[in-house]
């Protein structure tokens, strides 16, 4: 979508003042505040257990780059962001943020207000020990 934009839509996106599909998007995406940039300011719950990519975000002072992994309740972040920044997931994890340009790290479970439902329903079933047990 980028691309197809005029430099007016372009420096508009950039200050945060553009309106429509391209804003909205990326305030869910990325916020930069400072030398700190925000990733999934805007997480939706609709997102739990999907994975994520973003590419070359445009930022005031480069690209961005990230994507989201889940290894079961927990969400593995991976990122590029420019030098000297800071980067945080606070809708992920409130608690983590990294100055590393690139990297990677597996953030802490979702907090309970972040998921659907709130609760864990119990299962109940037979449990099946080994894959021959099925026919």
């Amino acid at each position: 979508m980028w691309g197809r934009l005029g430099m007016r839509a372009r420096r508009a996106a950039r200050r945060g003042t553009a309106t429509g599909v391209l804003a909205k998007t990326r305030a869910a995406l990325v916020r930069e505040q400072g030398d700190t940039i925000e990733l999934l300011p805007g997480f939706r719950v609709a997102w739990l257990g999907q994975h994520l990519a973003a590419h070359d975000i445009p930022l005031r002072r480069g690209r961005c780059s990230f994507a989201v992994r889940w290894h079961g309740a927990r969400p593995a972040l991976l990122w590029d962001v420019p030098p000297g920044s800071t980067v945080r997931a606070p809708a992920l994890d409130a608690a983590w943020s990294s100055r590393e340009p690139v990297g990677e790290t597996l953030l802490a479970e979702p907090r309970t207000a972040l998921l659907a439902l709130g609760e864990r329903v119990p299962v109940t079933g037979t449990t099946v020990d080994a894959p021959e047990q099925f026919s």
